[in-house]
């Protein structure tokens, strides 16, 4: 598949269009991948710095909507625990097909690892927050099934 096709099919997964694709094209590159830019901006080590924002801003969702609800300390670690999770990242990622649009790390051919898996479902909130700022993070994880409960 095309870069464009991996573009749409990761915007159709997760119901948004990108102003700036080429944002979500560093979100689906796995670390070792061999794609090294992505538009005008270098990318060193695949998705990891996408990843590291929208893994904080995934927990400061979750955190945001425990502290506006009132409910007892021990529901926000639950909320991080179980919605963050790898393994729920990982289950979410590849229900909505993410797992055939990211550019793996050649010498694990196609294979997408869970840990990769989850990392490029941070990477692309991380991706969702830069192009278009919180609310519309929280749409996506609304859609991809990650929101506060």
């Amino acid at each position: 598949m095309d870069v464009a096709g991996k573009i749409q099919g990761a915007e159709t997964a997760i119901g948004y269009r990108f102003k700036d694709p080429q944002i979500l094209w560093e979100a689906l590159q796995a670390a070792g991948s061999s794609v090294r830019r992505a538009g005008e901006r270098e990318i060193r080590d695949g998705n990891k710095r996408l990843a590291l924002l929208g893994d904080t801003i995934l927990k400061l969702v979750l955190v945001e909507d425990w502290y506006n609800s009132q409910r007892a300390r021990v529901d926000a670690d639950q909320a991080i625990q179980n919605i963050g999770s790898n393994a729920n990242l990982d289950r979410v990622g590849r229900e909505h097909g993410l797992s055939t649009l990211i550019n793996t790390n050649p010498s694990q051919g196609s294979f997408v690892s869970p840990v990769t898996m989850s990392a490029t479902v941070e990477a692309i909130l991380g991706a969702v927050y830069l192009d278009d700022g919180m609310e519309t993070v929280k749409q996506v994880m609304q859609t991809l099934g990650l929101g506060p409960t």
